[in-house]
């Protein structure tokens, strides 16, 4: 496809993402982008006026050396045509402004390279080699060192905000795919499960009505393929509920407020230590908030902590804490059990959907509490994992928005 072409179509693109006049000028003020660095470079533009040029030339003899990316271009014409365009953009890198429209043009190249996949990896080239060939210039240029610093902190400047310009293509892009991907696999999932629920009650339903109406004309034989049927069935039944949680989960909207992580532990935990009827010590550290949706995070707590009294189930007596501890300087919140444990060596098993690490004979359960709540932790940008040895308990850890302890 010619180069003349390739920039048809991005339009829509550019005007997307292409920050406001407010949004550049915050982005200039991060990087201490001036009134002074434009002139600076407008000078240094003066200086170097003739080494736009050399410097492509240079870079494109670098970039053509590559197979993987000469074969972005389908002839010399194409390459000529490239260059001419990259020199004029370069020349504007010094010679300015840094506004709306410069910020366009940026994005424009940007949505071309993104388009025929000449990814940042490759492109980065330039603004290193741009960056080498004119300190040459400016090394010799007729300033005094304090002026040529300036000027040097001025380009690097240009040329930090450009290369954010010049990526936000690719993030958007990247972004839409993944929100994509993510949207039909939740929607797929979503409609299996939906679409499995009435069957499965007609399996369950007439093997229980078969049973019930015409038992007796059945040997045992018959009759116990009959429960294992309706049984076989409400299991499914319950792992399509599971499925459906998991894409609820995942598509409920969020929203962020003050959480005290303790007061929903222990709203969780109460109806917990009421229907268990062994000894079991609770500790939970009082004044731990986060930031986060309350309804999650108390789907979280259910799941860590019912796991905590699940697998402590067979023992007489149990202790479950929860607290918030540093590790590597990060808070961290912690749902710890003396229960059944599991071999770390299988840890890596633990978040996924339908992965159990003991037998549903000892523990029932779905599969999916852990993946559910890894689902929640990262909906909020935190971490979660275990750590745990077989019969000596385990522990969960989860990072959240702002943890904190007010007391």
């Amino acid at each position: 496809m010619s180069s003349r072409r390739l920039g048809t179509g991005v339009e829509p693109l550019v005007h997307e993402i292409c920050p406001t006049a407010a949004e550049l000028e915050l982005r200039k003020r991060y990087l201490e982008f001036d009134a002074e660095d434009e002139r600076r470079l407008r000078q240094l533009h003066d200086l170097v006026a003739g080494s736009a040029e050399p410097v492509i030339e240079a870079f494109y003899r670098h970039l053509l050396s590559f197979p993987e990316t000469s074969a972005f271009f389908s002839g010399p014409d194409e390459v000529e045509h490239v260059k001419r365009a990259q020199v004029r953009y370069f020349q504007r890198l010094t010679r300015g402004p840094h506004d709306l429209s410069y910020a366009e043009d940026r994005l424009r190249i940007g949505a071309v390279h993104e388009r025929v996949g000449l990814e940042v990896k490759y492109y980065l080239g330039s603004y290193c080699r741009y960056l080498r060939e004119l300190l040459r210039p400016l090394a010799t240029a007729p300033l005094d060192s304090d002026d040529r610093q300036a000027t040097f902190d001025s380009l690097l400047k240009v040329v930090f905000l450009d290369i954010g310009l010049a990526i936000d293509a690719y993030v958007l892009r990247r972004e839409r795919e993944l929100q994509a991907a993510i949207s039909e696999l939740e929607t797929f999932n979503y409609s299996v499960s939906h679409d499995l629920r009435a069957p499965l009650r007609a399996i369950i339903g007439f093997s229980e009505a078969l049973l019930e109406d015409s038992g007796e004309e059945l040997d045992e034989e018959a009759r116990a393929h009959l429960r294992f049927i309706a049984q076989g069935g409400r299991r499914m039944s319950q792992l399509v509920e599971a499925l459906l949680t998991l894409s609820r989960i995942s598509r409920a909207e969020m929203i962020a407020q003050p959480v005290s992580i303790s007061e929903t532990a222990a709203a969780v935990a109460e109806p917990l230590m009421t229907a268990n009827h062994r000894s079991v010590e609770l500790r939970i550290q009082p004044g731990i908030w986060t930031t986060g949706d309350a309804r999650l995070v108390s789907v979280l707590l259910q799941n860590l902590l019912g796991n905590a009294f699940k697998f402590t189930s067979r023992h007489q007596t149990a202790l479950i804490e929860v607290g918030l501890q540093q590790r590597e300087g990060e808070p961290v919140v912690y749902v710890r059990d003396d229960g059944a444990g599991f071999d770390m060596a299988n840890a890596d098993r633990l978040f996924g959907v339908f992965q159990r690490l003991h037998p549903e004979s000892e523990f029932e359960g779905t599969g999916t509490g852990l993946a559910t709540a890894m689902r929640i932790v990262r909906r909020h940008g935190g971490r979660i994992w275990a750590e745990g040895a077989l019969d000596r308990g385990a522990t969960l850890y989860f990072t959240l928005p702002d943890l904190r302890v007010d007391e």
